[in-house]
């Protein structure tokens, strides 16, 4: 993930403030195990979802 993000830093940086620099893998390895899972499941359920391809993307706020 750490990698993907690098390598589209400045798309990232349209949604996001990154005043540390991109977050290392471990960041985000560790930030889903903060999440509720009762919440997250409920926030995924209002996201909308629309597909391409094969597989359901799900997008909340922004559209990529």
């Amino acid at each position: 993930m750490e990698d993907l993000a690098n390598d589209r830093e400045d798309g990232c940086r349209r949604f996001l403030e990154l005043p540390n620099g991109i977050p290392s893998d471990g960041t985000f390895s560790a930030v889903p195990g903060c999440w509720n899972p009762e919440r997250f499941t409920a926030w995924m359920a209002e996201a909308p979802a629309v597909t391409d391809g094969d597989n359901i993307v799900r997008l909340h706020r922004y559209s990529l």
